[in-house]
């Protein structure tokens, strides 16, 4: 009910002044960002890893009128994911963005859709997130037919909701190849906890992308 939405997973944490930081940072954008780290724990206290990828100037504002940065993460490899990122609650609602929901890695379809509408897109050079990648029961530790299946999914509803739309179809179909090369290296990489039946549905996949595009 607040001015702003913010998603936080339940496993990660935030600096002690996060929200702050981003709110005080706020010049009518739609979206702003931090700079998210990763995370261990070790007898209680918390270990720095490595950045999930940022813009090279680390503070930049996008007026994103060209999809700027939907091309940024496709040419220097952003990281899409929903959290960390302050979104202006009014601007959800008046393009109606929601999760896509029964899926895994929805935060690939929700970082372009709102990425794709969003205007004045800020990112700040301040970190406020700690994304812990020691968390056994995390989706990313394990990984099966639904991860790829969810990937996927991804690929079809960009597809089938934006490649034949006039404004949208060129950044659409660049992008939809984009997930689509993500989800190849997922396939190859984790070979061996996939079945065939999902590679199957994979090669599929892929013959009606080339037809759609």
């Amino acid at each position: 009910k607040g001015e702003f939405l913010f998603f936080l997973d339940s496993d990660d944490i935030l600096s002690h002044d996060a929200i702050c930081s981003l709110a005080a940072c706020f010049q009518n954008n739609d979206i702003i960002t931090g700079i998210t780290t990763s995370a261990t724990f070790s007898n209680d206290k918390m270990i720095k890893g490595s950045q999930l990828l940022h813009p090279k100037e680390l503070a930049i504002n996008f007026e994103n009128n060209d999809f700027e940065v939907l091309r940024r993460t496709m040419e220097n490899g952003l990281t899409p994911v929903a959290q960390n990122r302050l979104y202006r609650k009014d601007f959800i609602d008046r393009h109606q963005l929601r999760f896509k929901s029964g899926i895994l890695h929805e935060d690939e379809l929700w970082f372009f859709e709102t990425m794709l509408f969003a205007k004045n897109v800020k990112f700040i050079n301040k970190e406020t997130y700690f994304y812990r990648i020691d968390n056994q029961d995390s989706i990313t530790k394990n990984v099966g037919d639904r991860n790829l299946e969810s990937y996927i999914q991804v690929m079809e509803e960009i597809i089938v909701k934006y490649s034949q739309h006039e404004h949208f179809k060129i950044i659409a179909s660049w992008y939809a190849v984009y997930i689509k090369k993500i989800f190849l290296d997922f396939a190859i990489r984790e070979r061996a906890k996939l079945s065939d039946e999902i590679i199957s549905r994979m090669e599929n996949a892929l013959k009606n992308c080339y037809r759609s595009l």
